[in-house]
C-alpha cells in the first residue's frame, strides 16, 4: 500500500507541476531518458576518466525520496553528499575499465550531483564524477572500456578516448572528443538517433597525444550504434511538453517497470560482467 500511494503522490505531483507556465525546455530527448558521457584519457601512466549522468525529469522524479531528505524541493550540499555516498559506489562498479588481463580499480577522486530546470516544474539532475586509475607496469596493448549503469533506460551513451603526455591511442573504436558538451548540448541532427555507445577498444601505445586512431575521419554519429526510431517514438511520447495526466501515467508505470526489471536483472548482469 505504501509503494502505491508514493506512486500516487508523483503522478499527483507531476500533473500539478505541468499546470504551471513552461519556462524551462524539454529535455530535448525526451523526459523518460538517462544519459551517460564517458571522456577517457591517457597520460603519464595513468587513466583519467570524466563520468557524467544526466537524468530527465521522471527518472529524477523516481530518485527524489534519495535526493530531497526535507521535501523542500531543493538539492542542498548535505543532501548532494548524502545521495552521492549512497549511489556512487554502485555506480562506478559498473564502470569497466580493462588494460590487457587487468582490470583496473576506479578511484573517486572527487563527484558532484545538482539540480538543474527542467520543464513543468520539475527539475533534472546532473550527476558528474572524476574517477582516476593507474596503469600496470605493462600497459602497452589493448584496453577495454564499458558503461553498464542503467543498462535498460533509454537515453545518450557517448564515449571518447584521448591520449597525452606519454601514452597515445590507436585503433580506437570511438572519437578522441565527445560532441555533446558532456550532455549539455546536445547535436540537433543526431536528436532522432541519438548515440548508443557502451563500449570502447582501443590500443594503448607510447607516445605523446593521439596517434593513428581509427576513428580520426569519422563522426561520432558514425562510430555510435544509435537506438533509432525505439528511442525516438518512445521518448517523444514521454516529453514534458505533452504532459497529459494519461501520458504522465503511462510514462511513470513505464518508469517503475523497467526500474523494476533492473533490480531483476542487475545480479544476473553483473554475474556476466564478471565472466567477461
Amino acid at each position: 500500500m505504501a509503494r502505491w500511494g508514493w506512486l500516487l503522490a508523483c503522478l499527483a505531483l507531476v500533473v500539478f507541476a505541468s499546470l504551471f507556465p513552461r519556462e524551462a525546455q524539454a529535455h530535448p530527448l525526451g523526459n523518460f531518458t538517462i544519459n551517460h558521457y564517458s571522456s577517457l584519457e591517457f597520460a603519464e601512466e595513468t587513466a583519467r576518466i570524466d563520468y557524467v549522468l544526466d537524468l530527465a525529469e521522471i527518472p529524477t522524479l523516481q530518485q527524489k525520496a534519495h535526493l530531497d531528505a526535507d521535501g523542500d524541493g531543493e538539492l542542498s550540499h548535505d543532501e548532494s553528499e548524502a545521495y552521492l555516498d549512497a549511489e556512487i559506489p554502485s555506480l562506478v562498479e559498473d564502470l569497466r575499465l580493462r588494460v590487457g588481463d587487468e582490470i583496473l580499480p576506479l578511484e573517486v577522486l572527487d563527484r558532484s550531483a545538482e539540480y538543474r530546470p527542467g520543464q513543468g516544474g520539475l527539475p533534472t539532475l546532473r550527476i558528474k564524477a572524476h574517477l582516476l586509475a593507474g596503469l600496470p607496469k605493462d600497459w602497452r596493448g589493448k584496453a577495454y572500456y564499458a558503461d553498464s549503469t542503467y543498462e535498460n533506460r533509454i537515453g545518450w551513451r557517448e564515449i571518447a578516448v584521448r591520449g597525452g603526455p606519454d601514452v597515445a591511442i590507436k585503433n580506437s573504436t570511438v572519437p578522441g572528443n565527445g560532441v555533446s558538451n558532456e550532455l549539455r548540448s546536445y547535436p540537433r541532427d543526431m536528436l532522432s538517433s541519438p548515440l548508443d555507445v557502451r563500449e570502447a577498444t582501443f590500443t594503448l601505445v607510447p607516445g605523446d597525444g593521439s596517434a593513428e586512431n581509427d576513428t580520426a575521419g569519422r563522426t561520432a554519429e558514425q562510430v555510435g550504434t544509435s537506438v533509432g526510431s525505439m528511442t525516438k517514438r518512445v521518448a517523444g511520447l514521454v516529453s514534458v511538453g505533452r504532459l497529459s495526466a494519461a501520458v504522465v501515467a503511462l510514462s511513470m508505470l513505464a518508469a517503475f517497470f523497467w526500474g523494476a526489471a533492473h533490480a531483476l536483472t542487475r545480479v544476473t548482469a553483473k554475474q556476466s560482467w564478471r565472466r567477461t
